[in-house]
């Protein structure tokens, strides 16, 4: 064989172990990365809210807390992450993550703080960017509290667009810029699809024998169940729902408003089934907050 016969045979040989490699090698879930996260920070006090005044005593602590900081804003920018939530729990599903997430999100809204005091623009945009990767992580759980959790931690970044506008260098907003343009306009944190979603789950978990096995009191101390007609319950349910996400896909926001207001006032008049009341959340403030949402991420 010669020379150039060896090469090419080498290379083709390289070519072919990293396409194999390509197809074995699963992408890392943040979830499990996070989840060592919490683990991580379980015992470690955290700074609490915006720090409006920085001394040499939030410097240190900023300086103690960087790998924990360098980790939470690493994680945020992987792309897959799965919690393993039991949608078939239906009311009973456990969602942990909620919570530490929110700490990790003031963990970098701290560091940010630390940028901006120390001239570094393009960290606190990094940063910022973190927070948002953050927030999606959080949603993509598709519940209505996970949505809301997520938006929360987009607020938190409401007040620093003033970073933002210091840039000089256009190629440290690619990232956030690029994030930012990957929201849906209408849905950024997915609060108006998880009306449906969370329809879904429940009507999977009221169909399923985890569902009629379930006490009568567990629906709460002051609802008695045992006289419902389960059948004509979860159908009123199903269609309460429905409705609801159709008034969440409007547009128009008085008419969303309007349908909102009488759909507010079926459930409580029992239009919708007594099991309706119970399991329908109160969604009006929830479109004003998804109302919102599109607003502050314009």
């Amino acid at each position: 064989m010669s020379f150039s016969a060896t090469i090419v045979s080498m290379v083709l040989a390289t070519i072919t172990q990293c396409a194999i490699l390509s197809a074995v090698v699963t992408p890392p879930n943040a979830a499990d990365l996070w989840n060592d996260f919490f683990e991580q920070i379980q015992d470690v006090e955290l700074p609490f809210g915006e720090q409006i005044s920085w001394s040499h005593t939030e410097q240190a602590r900023y300086e103690e807390l960087l790998p924990l900081i360098q980790q939470a804003r690493s994680f945020a920018q992987i792309e897959q992450c799965d919690w393993g939530l039991d949608y078939s729990q239906g009311l009973g599903m456990l969602v942990p993550h909620l919570a530490p997430m929110r700490q990790a999100s003031m963990l970098i809204q701290f560091s940010i703080r630390a940028d901006v005091v120390s001239g570094n623009n393009a960290s606190a945009i990094e940063g910022m960017d973190s927070i948002l990767g953050i927030s999606q992580h959080i949603h993509i759980d598709k519940t209505v509290i996970g949505a809301l959790v997520g938006y929360s931690a987009f607020s938190m970044t409401k007040d620093m667009l003033p970073v933002v506008d210091s840039i000089n260098d256009p190629t440290h907003l690619e990232a956030i810029q690029q994030r930012v343009d990957g929201l849906d306009p209408f849905d950024p944190f997915g609060l108006r699809s998880s009306i449906g979603h969370e329809r879904d789950m429940l009507m999977d978990w009221i169909e399923s024998p985890e569902f009629t096995e379930l006490d009568p009191s567990e629906f709460g101390s002051d609802v008695d169940a045992s006289s419902w007609n389960i059948e004509a319950e979860k159908q009123s349910y199903n269609e309460a729902m429905n409705t609801a996400v159709e008034i969440f896909a409007m547009e128009d926001e008085t008419a969303a408003a309007a349908a909102m207001k009488s759909w507010e006032q079926a459930i409580d008049s029992g239009e919708y089934g007594e099991m309706s009341q119970v399991l329908c959340p109160t969604l009006g403030r929830l479109l004003e907050t998804a109302v919102r949402e599109v607003e502050r991420s314009c």
